[in-house]
């Protein structure tokens, strides 16, 4: 009886669901063999999930065992006749008894085949038509199929296609345990932790670390962490030899995509990001929108992408890593330089259409791409704060990048058009990062009014995240500058922002009368979208220092205002919504409150605001305190500390 397969792994870890799956769908069949295609990434384990359960369930195949690898070390199929002159030589078919043609060893190996329990195990499938010519003709058998590829055409044949995904961190720093020893691991978690996001949870990757740790059992993991980190050195220090690769593993796949597929490839490579939009791709390569779909699903099935929604693709960071290193490779300086600024363009050209969406009162920079050039936009649905929110880890790579390139134009505006995504879902972190990009942009541009506005978005942010003694110098450069410039609408700014400060530390009168000034100035100078931001800032003061009733009337005329903005902004009014409320509820006009609050709860709920919304329920349980009404209270608590993101409060009712 022939037992071809190679002996399982001796380390693997988990797959627990994988290997459920595997049992159940070949259970049961009464005409044809269960066809399993494991379809994954290169270097993903599936192979040694299909050897694993193939050993455990080796008692149910009692006539033997076959195995073929489809692919040669080139990446050409191998010759399906050779592969069943094996088979049929395995089974006890005499050599000379083997027929020389394809079609009758298909036949041959049909009929020899019939009636016996076999299992197949047929590695890199490079098409449905390979794997056709080697199906068994008995109920009994079972074929486990890997491959890079989805294989539409065994569909048709009653073949299943099981995902095999990258490993989860768990499942990821077991298999490291199994080949490392558990006791090293455990001296530098966080070590292990960076390591195995590095690694991207893919097995090869994480095999072949394991074995420079065994080989060097006295070099610490953080070592190994920070070799890796270097994306340019990344794939080098993933290789041991051609077995052991994880670029040879990536250059198998990529070395059979289309010329359409390969430009997209570079396009990703130039791309610092991870996200990648059919809309994007046409830009890059300047195809139609169709080749360019027909690219990005070549991309897909070959496992190089993975796609997340309709027309949005994720790249995994080591095949964005080898992605980068083919770009370097397959283009030059030049050409690597037109993908990126018109990357950038893309991403800016989308971003302000989306920041429109969300805040159509605020100011849009101007922005006209290069002559002849027409970006497309991803669907209307998309084109919102979602699309900001979804994207912004990418757009804040592209602002750093440009800011590299000697790109300050482009760099400035991107981080500007991420503005709208950071006030309403307040990423205040990301924001500093951003908005410290953009100022060195803007004194690159030795444009004083953009370094102004930066510095002013800049110490906001820093005084909200209560890092004062950060934010001062930026306040004290607006207010000096507008001071010598004569600027009074850049003063009315610095003004704002010297009185978040005051009421930070405490000095609320203080800060009352630097908002009177603010908002006297603006009202001078006609500016009545800013003047109705300084009533929300002075209406709020007022509230904090104890003063609902003068509070009530900067409060409500901000929110008249911007209501009736040409377009309105009804972002800011239920701002302005939320403080008012309060004030009437501490003026006892709890009816008023409560109607204002509903209001702004349906608002800020349309734009997702998880921070506003979370101060609507905050406010609603001031109400129900105020209206003795406990159990409301207590409702309205839990969900502003769900949306805040506070730790979550015991029930009052709970002794």
């Amino acid at each position: 009886m022939p037992r071809q397969l190679p002996p399982p792994p001796v380390h693997f870890a988990n797959r627990t669901r994988e290997l459920s799956v595997l049992d159940a769908k070949t259970r049961g069949r009464n005409r044809t063999p269960a066809i399993l295609v494991l379809k994954g990434p290169g270097g993903v384990g599936k192979s040694a999930l299909a050897l694993r359960w193939l050993d455990s369930a080796r008692d149910r195949f009692p006539d033997g065992q076959l195995h073929a690898k489809l692919t040669l070390p080139t990446g050409e199929p191998v010759a399906i006749e050779d592969v069943l002159g094996g088979f049929l030589r395995a089974l006890g078919v005499a050599p000379e008894r083997v027929p020389p043609g394809l079609a009758e060893r298909v036949t041959l190996f049909r009929s020899v085949s019939a009636g016996r329990a076999l299992a197949l195990l047929l590695d890199d499938a490079v098409s449905a038509a390979q794997v056709k010519a080697l199906l068994p003709a008995s109920p009994a058998g079972v074929v486990l199929v890997t491959s890079r590829h989805p294989l539409a055409g065994l569909l048709t044949d009653g073949a299943e296609v099981l995902p095999v995904e990258p490993l989860d961190d768990g499942s990821a720093v077991d298999l490291l345990a199994r080949h490392v020893g558990a006791d090293r691991l455990a001296a530098d978690r966080s070590s292990v932790e960076a390591l195995v996001r590095l690694c991207a949870g893919l097995p090869i990757a994480l095999c072949v670390a394991a074995a420079q740790l065994v080989l060097r059992p006295h070099r610490p993991v953080a070592k190994l962490v920070t070799d890796l980190r270097d994306d340019r050195k990344r794939l080098d220090v993933l290789t041991m030899d051609d077995d052991l690769s994880v670029r040879a593993t990536l250059d198998l796949s990529v070395r059979a995509l289309s010329p359409d597929a390969a430009a997209a490839y570079v396009s990703i490579g130039v791309h610092p990001g991870r996200l990648v939009c059919t809309e994007l791709i046409v830009a890059t390569t300047r195809a139609g929108l169709g080749r360019a779909r027909h690219a990005l699903d070549e991309l897909v099935d070959a496992s190089l992408l993975q796609e997340i929604d309709d027309e949005v693709y994720l790249c995994h960071d080591l095949v964005h890593a080898h992605a980068r290193a083919e770009a370097e490779h397959r283009a030059d300086a030049t050409t690597r330089e037109r993908l990126l600024r018109t990357i950038l363009e893309w991403h800016l050209y989308v971003a302000r259409e989306a920041g429109a969406a969300v805040l159509p009162s605020r100011r849009v920079l101007p922005f006209e791409p290069a002559a002849g050039t027409r970006y497309e936009l991803p669907p209307a649905s998309t084109r919102s704060l979602d699309w900001l929110d979804r994207h912004r880890q990418d757009l804040a790579a592209l602002v750093g990048l440009a800011v590299d390139r000697d790109l300050p134009e482009l760099a400035y505006a991107l981080g500007d058009a991420m503005q709208p995504l950071f006030i309403v879902h307040r990423h205040h972190r990301e924001a500093v990062e951003v908005d410290e990009l953009a100022l060195r942009a803007a004194v690159a541009m030795a444009d004083l009014a953009a370094q102004h506005g930066m510095r002013r978005r800049l110490a906001r942010v820093l005084v909200d995240l209560g890092e004062l003694a950060r934010a001062r110098p930026h306040i004290d450069e607006v207010l000096e500058r507008t001071e010598r410039s004569g600027d009074r609408r850049g003063r009315a700014s610095g003004l704002k922002l010297f009185a978040r400060l005051q009421s930070r530390q405490g000095r609320r009168d203080e800060a009352v009368t630097s908002l009177r000034e603010s908002v006297a100035i603006l009202r001078d100078l006609g500016r009545r979208r800013s003047t109705g931001l300084a009533l929300i800032e002075l209406g709020e003061t007022l509230l904090d220092a104890g003063r609902p009733a003068e509070a009530a009337s900067p409060l409500a005329e901000a929110r008249t205002i911007l209501l009736a903005m040409h377009p309105p902004d009804p972002f800011n009014a239920a701002r302005a919504t939320i403080p008012l409320a309060r004030a009437y509820n501490r003026l006892d006009d709890h009816a008023a409150a409560s109607r204002l609050l509903d209001d702004a709860a349906e608002t800020l709920a349309a734009f997702g605001s998880d921070h506003q919304l979370g101060r609507v329920h905050e406010a609603f349980a001031d109400l129900y305190d105020a209206t003795d009404d406990p159990g409301r209270a207590w409702e309205h608590r839990t969900r502003a500390d769900q949306l805040l993101g506070r730790p979550a409060r015991p029930d009052p009712d709970v002794e």
